[in-house]
């Protein structure tokens, strides 16, 4: 499962599509655009209470024989990852190097910085969450939020730096 939930976490900021959701006042399935895959599951997450059916709901993404996502699995991605799904800081990809994860991100002024997470880090972030299982890369995605919190804190107290790591005490106390 956590090699699932980290394929939609790395996919969220791509293009999905939405078929099946109906409008209950009108009774008829509505037609949406495509948009973010993140936004696609916070739309199917809360549809119920904006009078939408999205009990036949799916959601593509991807190339073409990846699995869809139903309603019920937009709940819990939603309930669990929200916040990082909704997150369009990284700039580019995250790429694995000698001292852990690095990734670009926009700072909250606009500008960048280089956040590297160490692989210590990490580690003890997947030991103390129960994220077993996973790869260095699935930890990141998971942890993606909670070391967001860090380095922008991290960012703001050594005056903008251009380069921020977040260490093992940062992240986990």
């Amino acid at each position: 499962m956590l090699a699932a939930v980290c394929a939609v976490l790395a996919a969220r900021n791509n293009e999905a599509e939405i078929i099946g959701v109906i409008d209950l006042a009108s009774k008829t399935e509505v037609k949406l655009g495509t948009t973010r895959l993140g936004n696609a599951i916070q739309f199917v997450a809360n549809a119920a209470v904006l009078g939408y059916d999205v009990r036949a709901a799916m959601v593509f993404y991807g190339k073409p024989g990846t699995p869809s996502l139903r309603a019920n699995d937009c709940e819990q991605l939603w309930a669990q990852y929200g916040a990082t799904l909704l997150d369009h800081r990284r700039k580019n990809e995250p790429y694995i190097n000698a001292g852990g994860v690095e990734v670009l991100v926009w700072d909250q002024d606009g500008g960048t910085f280089t956040l590297t997470v160490s692989q210590e880090a990490l580690e003890d972030y997947a030991s103390c969450n129960g994220l077993t299982g996973g790869d260095t890369m699935s930890i990141f995605n998971a942890a993606f939020t909670p070391v967001m919190e860090v380095a922008d804190k991290l960012h703001a107290l050594y005056g903008k730096p251009r380069k921020v790591l977040v260490k093992t005490k940062d992240l986990n106390g």
